[in-house]
């Protein structure tokens, strides 16, 4: 199991709540989808079932092709 953490944030630096965020992955020839939406602080987190590093700190051992969209709320939600 691989995370990716981290927080979306606006020019001025705030967090963006309710921004959607699709990892499309391509691995071992098979494409996939991952989505997730930022929390109210902006906070994220995407869960990538299936890809597990054999050593801790080094690369893992295939080779994925990645595209990450994110969409933003256009005006802030209350």
């Amino acid at each position: 199991l691989t995370a990716v953490t981290g927080q979306v944030r606006d020019a001025a630096g705030r967090g963006v709540a309710l921004a959607r965020l699709v990892l499309t992955t391509t691995l071992d020839g098979a494409l996939r989808r991952h989505m997730t939406w930022s929390g109210p602080d902006g906070a994220f987190a995407l869960r990538l079932p299936g890809e597990r590093p054999d050593t801790i700190g080094g690369d893992p051992p295939w080779r994925v092709t990645r595209n990450l969209d994110l969409h933003v709320p256009r005006a802030p939600l209350a």
